[in-house]
Parts: C-alpha cells; structure tokens; sequence
C-alpha cells in the first residue's frame, strides 16, 4: 500500500526526522509468549484507589516470573 501511494520514502525520512532510525523497514524479532505472559500480568496500583493520580500509581507485570515495578510517572 506504502509503495502503491507513493510515500515509502517520505515515510522513512519521517521515522529518521524522529529518532526512529529505520524501524519502519527493518522489523525486529519480537518474542510474542513473553509478550503475552508480562501482558497477561501487569496491574496498576494507586497509593488511594479511591482518588487515582498517576503521579502516584504504580505499573506492575512479570517477565520470566520476576516481578518488576515502575512508576506511572517514570513511565
């Protein structure tokens, strides 16, 4: 479709103009059952469930059976 309409390059020049590099043409190997397990497992907490603010939530998942958190903040 890119090719058909013409815009291949412009699309290339754009992933470049935005730090991408050349993620638009040359795709990565990604590991969909690892994606799957820490997809199925990510929770947000909030320190009051009651008043949610992301300042104070809490992104939590599994990856290999490791528990990791981040800060929506950080995130």
């Amino acid at each position: 479709m890119i090719r058909s309409l013409g815009i291949r390059s412009d699309l290339e020049d754009m992933f470049m103009d935005l730090g991408m590099g050349n993620m638009a043409t040359n795709p990565q190997v990604l590991y969909p059952e690892l994606v799957r397990q820490s997809m199925a497992t990510v929770k947000v907490y909030y320190c009051n469930e009651r008043a949610k603010r992301a300042s104070e939530g809490t992104l939590s998942f599994f990856i290999c059976g490791i528990r990791y958190r981040v800060s929506l903040s950080t995130f």
